[in-house]
């Protein structure tokens, strides 16, 4: 489920879904649902991001 999920984001948005920036903070089973949901909405998945993390 997870790899044809995957499949069909990379068909939609021509991009890859950020399962390395996930991974720690999602299960499975979240990220599968995030899936469906950027599918359906036909939006790609947004990093939030970090703004008092200092990059060095």
């Amino acid at each position: 489920m997870l790899d044809e999920l995957l499949n069909e984001y990379v068909d939609l948005f021509g991009e890859n879904f950020p399962v390395y920036a996930v991974r720690g903070s999602m299960t499975e089973k979240e990220m599968i649902d995030v899936l469906k949901e950027c599918i359906s909405e036909k939006l790609p998945y947004q990093i939030e991001e970090d703004n008092n993390k200092l990059d060095y």
